[in-house]
């Protein structure tokens, strides 16, 4: 799922993360380029069955 550059932040990645716990069917989700900052720890540790996760180009961390 291409989910790249929509502008989705940090709120809208703990929802995925969220909704991820339960995956069964999704094995590719990329996420890069967008405001994820604390979410995307919780993207990893939550996305159960995807073998691949693209969060490049975030500004990782607590927000400023």
């Amino acid at each position: 799922m291409n989910l790249s550059n929509v502008s989705m932040t940090d709120r809208s990645g703990e929802l995925l993360a969220q909704a991820l716990q339960s995956n069964e069917t999704l094995v590719d989700l990329d996420v890069s380029r967008n405001l994820l900052r604390e979410s995307a720890g919780n993207l990893i540790i939550l996305a159960k069955g995807l073998h691949r996760l693209n969060l490049s180009r975030q500004e990782l961390g607590r927000s400023k």
